[in-house]
């Protein structure tokens, strides 16, 4: 008799141990099973399609999740270091462009010369990426890790941010502090290019067009001024040139 039940207590043991094996800490949570290894995940299929994955080897082993909520999201982990951010519902981010698309405007240039496309060199790309002209609808955004991504269809290249500024771009709550944002201007010195001058300033008037056109077209110039014209005014007036990378010389 006492065998029998020593035996039983081990059968009960074995099988406590099975089914804490395939037991997750999160009761809404879905499993997969390959060979010895267990992997659970939410209900999202990019998520499963990682945990799968996890389980490719076989190995004996258990992997679970953990669930964070950070602003208007949940962050879902896993051990190795990766993680999704999900609705509350564990359905994918719903995520479009909303705002701020003087940013994305300026990085798209930035990033597509600094790949060397050439059509990010051509006046029409120009044009058609002014922020008044971006198709929004058009954009799909999702996110990975800490960054963003915002495809455009129309020159197949998506533009990656971090998710500082992506949440202003989407106005969705990433539980990070905005960041602020300094425009970029990408030069290759290998391609042609031209000098802008322009004497006998300053003028304020007129420098205040020059400095929005050279702002709007990603240009810089050079200033030639007479000593007789810097006034206090014209001399505050070229803070603003400055601070866009003008430069300033003694005509």
């Amino acid at each position: 008799m006492k065998k029998i039940i020593s035996l039983i207590s081990v059968l009960m043991i074995v099988l406590s141990g099975c089914a804490g094996r395939k037991t997750s800490r999160h009761e809404d949570a879905l499993m997969y099973e390959n060979g010895e290894c267990v992997v659970f995940y939410p209900d999202n299929e990019n998520i499963k399609k990682y945990a799968e994955s996890l389980c490719s080897d076989k190995e004996d082993r258990k992997i679970d999740y953990k669930v964070k909520e950070v602003g208007d999201f949940y962050v879902i982990s896993y051990p190795d270091g990766l993680s999704f951010y999900t609705e509350k519902d564990y359905s994918d981010p719903d995520l479009s462009v909303r705002n701020d698309l003087d940013i994305l405007s300026d990085e798209l240039r930035y990033q597509m010369r600094e790949s060397g496309i050439d059509e990010a060199y051509t006046s029409r790309f120009f044009l058609n990426t002014a922020k008044d002209a971006l198709n929004v609808h058009d954009i799909s955004v999702r996110v990975n890790g800490e960054d963003m991504y915002f495809y455009f269809p129309d020159y197949d290249y998506e533009v990656v941010l971090p998710i500082e500024l992506g949440q202003r771009i989407t106005e969705r709550n990433f539980g990070k502090d905005d960041a602020e944002y300094v425009k970029r201007r990408y030069i290759d010195p290998d391609r042609p290019m031209v000098a802008l001058t322009f004497d006998d300033g300053p003028y304020r008037v007129v420098d205040s067009v020059i400095y929005e056109t050279m702002e709007r077209y990603d240009a810089r110039c050079t200033f030639y001024f007479v000593g007789s014209r810097l006034t206090q005014k014209e001399l505050d007036n070229s803070l603003t040139g400055i601070a866009i990378g003008c430069e300033y010389g003694s005509h």
